[in-house]
């Protein structure tokens, strides 16, 4: 081999590794700046996709799912008065205390409690639930409510009525006592879905 023609490979080779050196170092380079750069933020969730309806509470600043009951339906003030849903509750714990004296009772009228009071006691009830708030039309606020005993299950509505700045019990219904067994809750006359209301 001709010293000539192995000065020209030897070139060549040294072209070769020039250039890999040089593309090395390039990527080398760019590596680094990536690693000096700061992080990416983190994606925003695009909220755009979702319905507002599931976005935005519908009622105060409550979430749009709620426990429901079986028979009395959706639990919770609904669109009542936050005010109103308080002196249901008041009036429901002093029902079932079984006291009629209670200080919870005071300012209702024990002719409005009597049928309440009656229709309790064959169920010997251990908790209530509350719920379906809503204004009516002439102004009056309704309560679904439902006692809950061992065996037995007792629903109705409560109608309140705001006079001179503070609640008042304008109005009880209550349906009978029904076995809280699958033929039972069947025998009950109506839908209590959120949008039926009792009578």
């Amino acid at each position: 081999m001709s010293m000539v023609r192995m000065g020209k490979i030897l070139n060549l080779v040294m072209i070769g590794v020039l250039i890999s050196f040089y593309g090395v170092s390039l990527f080398a380079q760019e590596y680094a700046e990536e690693l000096l750069e700061e992080p990416a933020p983190e994606a925003v969730f695009n909220r755009g996709t979702i319905p507002e309806i599931l976005r935005q509470p519908q009622r105060g600043d409550e979430s749009p799912r709620y426990p429901r009951d079986a028979v009395i339906g959706e639990l919770g003030r609904g669109l009542a008065d936050e005010e109103a849903y308080l002196y249901a509750r008041n009036v429901l714990e002093g029902v079932l205390s079984g006291n009629r004296e209670s200080a919870l009772l005071a300012g209702a009228a024990q002719s409005l409690l009597e049928d309440l009071f009656t229709g309790l006691e064959p169920l010997s009830p251990q908790k209530y639930r509350l719920g379906g708030g809503r204004e009516e039309a002439d102004g009056a606020t309704s309560f679904l409510f439902r006692f809950l005993g061992r065996d037995m299950s007792l629903a109705g509505e409560l109608y309140l009525r705001l006079v001179d700045e503070k609640w008042h019990l304008e109005d009880i219904l209550v349906e009978e006592a029904r076995a809280i067994s699958e033929k039972g809750m069947s025998t009950y006359r109506f839908d209590f879905s959120p949008y039926e209301r009792f009578f």
